[in-house]
């Protein structure tokens, strides 16, 4: 059952890849000028309510996922790893000038991880490890799979 936690935290993180870096289209369009910005002021120029839920919401099951494949490391460490993930997709929005680089964003996805693997550790005291690393990835690929399924009907394009 690992195998099956794996492939799907693999999947979600390319998910996530194409969902930040490709904005959930078909390619990546880099801007002719580059100009590049980094917003350091927390929350000044964030993209309102939905754009916050939305990166808190992505990251949520990267947390939970990566309780399921990496028992060896500490909370601690996990959550640094997420944190440094973010960090990693901003620093490359910077140098490719797709979206912005911002500290507002880096500040909710590391939330969104950090709820994943405190609901994690929650539903740990509940139910045991092993059917909940099962549990997991299965949840997960309905929530996926629905999402999808409602992007392509819809024709939505997030542009966060």
């Amino acid at each position: 059952m690992k195998k099956i936690s794996k492939f799907v935290f693999a999947f979600y993180l390319i998910l996530l890849t194409w969902g930040i870096m490709f904005k959930f289209g078909g390619h990546l369009s880099l801007p002719s000028v580059h100009i590049w910005y980094v917003n350091l002021i927390p929350y000044a120029q964030s993209g309102g309510s939905l754009e916050i839920a939305f990166n808190v919401f992505v990251f949520i099951p990267y947390g939970l996922l990566f309780m399921t494949v990496a028992k060896r490391l500490t909370f601690w460490q996990k959550f640094l790893i997420i944190m440094a993930t973010s960090f990693i997709f901003e620093f490359i929005q910077f140098l490719t000038n797709i979206g912005v680089a911002d500290i507002t964003d880096l500040i909710n996805n590391s939330i969104g991880g950090l709820l994943g693997l405190g609901i994690y550790q929650l539903l740990s005291k509940k139910i045991r490890s092993d059917k909940l690393d099962v549990s997991i990835p299965f949840v997960l690929i309905l929530i996926i799979l629905f999402l999808l399924i409602l992007l392509s009907t819809m024709h939505l394009r997030f542009r966060f």
